[in-house]
């Protein structure tokens, strides 16, 4: 297949560090747009080749929503916007500016340009915490919120979960200052590219509220990525199953994940999730608060649990007579040469022997000091 075909182009590869994922929050749709295509044109792995080339006609055929009649204007007009929006990296006192792109070429058709030298280590030759992403999952996008809220998640697509307050949340999508109101946050940004990730992207995402009392504080997305040969996505874990309950009951974010992976552990979600409803119904009526009751709850329930299922110890052999003797000679201040340690050899010779000691005496005659 021809490298310039509409296809081709946007089964290319978007990869940048994670680093630089914040900075994104600053871009509109079609500077969003122009510069993640560029990024594709990129070998991210070749730390060598700064050049990125393509025609106004690439660009166009992999974002079939943009306006092609305006297409050289809008790519002027975001060469321009993104050379005043670089990158800014904070270390401790010290902050960086760094200029995405340098120099540009444009004839027939065709435009050029480099990375910056500043910018390739964020770009290319790129080896760890970098994320990326086919320019196919973003190509349909139809706003800029869509987009960088892909950006983040698919940063967590891995551990299938990213847990943000909402101010962050805000900063990260370039809308800080704004939304005060959760009901307005959710219903005209976060609802609308959840379900436009959902729609035309390869993510497949569901939210749940972290509150503090009744304020909503922050969310945990919940990730799954759609398989591209099945068009499937992942089955969810009783863990996250459980997980989502306890959030959606008013638990904290970290509390609900340590919790649903402890009870994970013990193989008793299913357990849980059947006594969850009646224990949610029982916290209501709890004058020492609802989550402090069903945490608790869960805990008692939990233990009890391990308790009945808690095989009976087995029966211990007599070894009376192999114990009396190694005690008898322990007492008198002597070593005895089945049990003595440190020397080669007398495991084979004593092995039937040491079968029969308990392991628990063998704590005990350790604690003791003794040699043997």
């Amino acid at each position: 297949m021809d490298e310039n075909t509409p296809d081709r182009a946007l089964d290319a590869v978007v990869a940048k560090s994670n680093a630089v994922i914040g900075a994104l929050a600053r871009f509109d749709l079609s500077e969003l747009r122009f510069l993640m295509f560029c990024l594709s044109r990129l070998d991210s792995k070749d730390a060598s080749n700064r050049l990125i080339r393509a025609r106004v006609a690439d660009l166009c055929a992999s974002f079939p929503l943009m306006d092609k009649k305006s297409a050289y204007g809008i790519i002027k007009q975001s060469i321009m916007a993104v050379w005043k929006k670089p990158l800014e990296i904070q270390e401790g006192r010290k902050m960086q500016l760094h200029a995405w792109l340098s120099g540009m070429e444009y004839e027939d058709g065709e435009f050029a340009f480099f990375v910056s030298p500043e910018m390739a280590p964020y770009l290319l030759g790129l080896s760890k915490t970098f994320t990326q992403y086919r320019l196919k999952a973003v190509a349909q996008f139809r706003s800029a919120n869509t987009w960088k809220l892909y950006e983040n998640l698919v940063q967590w697509r891995t551990a299938g979960r990213w847990t943000v307050t909402l101010d962050e949340l805000r900063v990260r999508l370039g809308v800080e200052g704004k939304y005060p109101s959760w009901y307005v946050f959710d219903r005209d940004v976060i609802a609308k590219a959840v379900a436009e990730i959902n729609s035309v992207s390869d993510l497949r995402v569901e939210y749940h509220k972290e509150r503090r009392g009744r304020k909503v504080v922050g969310l945990v997305f919940m990730i799954d990525k759609v398989v591209d040969d099945e068009d499937t996505i992942t089955l969810e874990r009783p863990a996250d199953s459980l997980e989502k309950h306890l959030l959606d009951l008013g638990i904290n974010a970290k509390t609900a994940a340590d919790y649903a992976a402890k009870v994970a552990f013990y193989g008793k979600t299913d357990t849980i999730l059947a006594k969850l409803p009646r224990i949610a119904e029982r916290a209501e009526k709890c004058p020492e608060g609802k989550q402090k009751y069903i945490l608790g709850s869960i805990k008692n329930e939990l233990q009890q649990l391990r308790t009945e299922d808690t095989p009976p110890p087995r029966p211990r052999a007599d070894h009376s007579e192999a114990l009396e003797c190694w005690m008898a000679k322990r007492r008198a201040g002597e070593v005895c040469p089945v049990r003595e340690r440190g020397k080669a050899g007398q495991r084979k010779k004593c092995q039937m022997c040491l079968e029969k000691i308990s392991r628990d005496l063998d704590n005990v005659h350790d604690v003791g000091g003794g040699k043997n």
